[in-house]
């Protein structure tokens, strides 16, 4: 990119200059369109900087993609959350240009403590080296990685670690830290015996570690084996621990150990993300045991309270039932000396009145005594009523026990001899109905035999008249057979082959028509003709010549030849496929269908020939991915559809008006070859439809 289009693709863009550009050549002498949109309360304010545009993304390699300097002033706007754009080179294309970004963005994050002055030493992976721009431009491993690792100790540290929270955490738990002693200089003395080296027995008696840590030697493969399947089992189990606490990132592998030793970089990140993984769990299971402590105190003091609550109930309840009791006894002793009371007085009324009334009561127990006297008369008469309703009953009884026998024999009788007329009827029918299927029997026989014997007459009488017509036939063959043995010219693979290098030649009208016919001929007879009209790619010949056509008469003679050659060969399954595949064969008829959907021998044939096209398997699937065919078959359906209701209406109203009975013919034609129409192309649509359905194909 030259200078000029570096300083075209840095200029601001604003929603104004976008609009002028967008209709700058499509709307003229309308005046400025944002003056309009400003009249009309729509204001262009947005303006976009060329550094919005640019991609933050590592797209080759972090040590290319820094050095422009460019990423690490993005990285210093989140950081510090800074507005203030960077006035820097976005597309840098000389090293002077990278080394005038890197000076900005260095500037800036010594501004912030993040990085030591120009030419200071910074901690790398190698050791201490001078801080310079030219080994940052230069995409120098170590100073890069060194720079990102002040960058991040600066920031990405104290924002894993809450500095506060983890000293009072230290405070709190420094007394249940284990503390193991270490062991004594005499006993590591005594193991090691100097410099030389420890064998394998005493080393298992004593421990190694002591050995190890005192600079003693160990020489045994097999023990070094077990160190570092111990250092890697120790891993794992830490980076399972890690894994179990969760948003910890898995940061260490025995792999480093042994090539060398842990990074210390990367040790100090590690524990930064485990110390703030421990300080969110110690806060959270605190809060737990604050929670579970409150959760059981409010249990005991709800319990405490309907304990409370029970009692003053029970108590309630005993008083209340106390209280009931005093009443009982009470209303007891009331009643007791109320129904004593309520004798002494029904005693002494009745006293009084049988003083003042004894005649009366004289008379009323005569009354009495003549009531009961009427009862015992008038249960005696009942008594004689019974037993005389009972003797005739009795007498009724015995009469019908006579004549019930009487009555079921005489019902006997009647069904017997219902059953033997019905027999007999039976058998009537069963006999006649056999005799008539015997009658008919014999008379197919005598039919079958009287047929047979004409057709042996007949075909005796044709075998004696038709003997010359053969013979004739026969001769006319062995002769047409010798004149094609000797002018091999006049076979029908000969007339096919000239009739396609005619197609190819040819424009006449007159000789296409007898070209096609010769083809017509051929492959109506001869099926290799069939495969060598599709060999020879005369079906994509036909094809072309089809797409010519127009609708006068010599034209749909020619394209009815060239549906009735195509029909042929569609005949045989094997040339289908091929005739399938050729160049627009099937978009071609779809075009021929729509053109000549208004004539019906046209029509019909084209449509015969796309129904063989779409018989093998696969087919209407590939059909079903040609969305412009599919809709091309829904508009001929739709057009044909509306005419049919056309003629169908035409037709009513010649029924109304009763007009000539050759306009309701025609009309009656037109209709049935519409609806035949119609129904072959709903045919081929709902095939293709169902195999799009089938496979799932979005738009057929």
């Amino acid at each position: 990119m030259t200078q000029v289009e570096q300083v075209a693709a840095a200029a601001d863009k604003t929603a104004c200059w976008v609009l002028h550009a967008f209709l700058s050549k499509r709307m003229h002498g309308l005046g400025d369109p944002c003056h309009t949109l400003e009249v009309w309360g729509y204001r262009l304010n947005h303006v976009q900087q060329p550094a919005d545009e640019y991609d933050d993304a590592v797209n080759v390699g972090l040590r290319e993609d820094l050095r422009t300097g460019v990423r690490l002033a993005k990285l210093w706007e989140e950081v510090t959350g800074s507005e203030g754009k960077l006035q820097l080179w976005l597309h840098p294309v000389s090293d002077q240009q990278c080394m005038d970004n890197m000076a900005k963005v260095v500037a800036k994050y010594q501004l912030l403590g993040a990085l030591p002055a120009l030419g200071q030493r910074i901690a790398t992976q190698s050791g201490p080296v001078a801080l310079r721009l030219r080994d940052l431009v230069e995409a120098n491993r170590d100073v890069t990685l060194g720079v990102l690792w002040s960058i991040a100790l600066k920031w990405q540290v104290p924002h894993l670690v809450n500095m506060p929270q983890l000293r009072l955490e230290t405070r709190r738990m420094l007394p249940e830290v284990y503390q193991p002693a270490a062991p004594k200089p005499e006993d590591v003395a005594i193991l090691l015996e100097g410099d030389e080296e420890v064998d394998i027995d005493t080393l298992r008696a004593k421990g190694w570690c002591a050995v190890y840590e005192a600079g003693g030697c160990i020489d045994d493969t097999g023990l070094l084996k077990s160190f570092r399947d111990g250092v890697r089992h120790n891993f794992e189990l830490v980076n399972a621990a890690t894994a179990r606490l969760g948003r910890v990132p898995r940061m260490l592998a025995a792999d480093d150990v042994f090539s060398g030793g842990l990074e210390e970089k990367t040790v100090i990140l590690f524990v930064a993300h485990l110390a703030q993984r421990l300080l969110e769990l110690s806060v959270e299971d605190r809060a737990a045991h604050v929670i579970t402590q409150a959760l059981r105190r409010h249990a005991w003091q709800k319990k405490y309270v309907q304990a409370c609550v029970r009692g003053w109930l029970a108590r309630q309840l005993v008083n209340e039932m106390k209280a009931r009791g005093a009443l009982v006894l009470a209303a007891k002793a009331y009643m007791e000396r109320w129904q004593a009371a309520h004798k002494l007085q029904a005693w002494w009324r009745g006293v009084k009145v049988r003083r003042q009334h004894g005649n009366v009561l004289l008379a009323v127990r005569q009354r009495r005594l003549h009531s009961k006297a009427a009862a015992v008369i008038q249960r005696a008469f009942r008594a004689h009523l019974q037993q005389a309703r009972y003797l005739r009953q009795r007498q009724a009884l015995a009469v019908i026990t006579q004549a019930v026998p009487m009555f079921r024999a005489r019902m006997l009788v009647l069904v017997a001899r219902r059953a033997a007329a019905t027999q007999a009827a039976a058998a009537t029918v069963m006999q006649s109905q056999w005799r008539a299927r015997c009658a008919m029997r014999a008379k197919a026989v005598a039919l079958h035999n009287i047929v047979r014997v004409q057709a042996l007459w007949r075909g005796w009488k044709v075998r004696r008249n038709d003997g010359r017509a053969k013979a004739e036939a026969r001769r006319k063959l062995t002769a047409a057979a010798a004149v094609a043995a000797r002018n091999p010219n006049k076979t029908l693979g000969a007339r096919v082959r000239d009739a396609l290098e005619q197609l190819k030649s040819r424009k006449d009208p007159a000789q296409l028509s007898q070209a096609l016919q010769s083809m017509e001929t051929g492959s109506s007879y001869s099926l290799a003709c069939c495969e060598l009209i599709v060999e020879s790619r005369g079906v994509a010949g036909l094809l072309r010549l089809m797409r010519g056509l127009n609708r006068s008469k010599p034209h749909v003679e020619l394209l009815l030849r060239m549906l009735a050659v195509m029909s042929h060969i569609c005949r045989h399954a094997h040339l289908v496929p091929a005739m399938f595949a050729s160049e627009d064969c099937i978009p071609t008829l779809s075009e021929r269908l729509q053109f000549f959907r208004d004539q019906e021998d046209v029509f019909m044939a084209a449509m015969s020939v796309v129904v063989k096209l779409l018989g093998p398997p696969g087919h209407a699937l590939a059909v079903a991915k040609m969305p412009s065919v599919v809709k091309t078959w829904e508009g001929i359906g739709q057009i044909v559809s509306r005419r049919i209701d056309m003629e169908r209406k035409y037709i009513h109203r010649l029924e109304g008006q009763k007009g000539s009975d050759a306009s309701a013919k025609e009309a009656t034609r037109k209709l049935l070859a519409a609806a035949k129409q119609l129904e072959a192309m709903q045919a081929i649509i709902s095939q293709v439809t169902h195999e799009a359905r089938l496979h799932g194909v979005q738009g057929a």
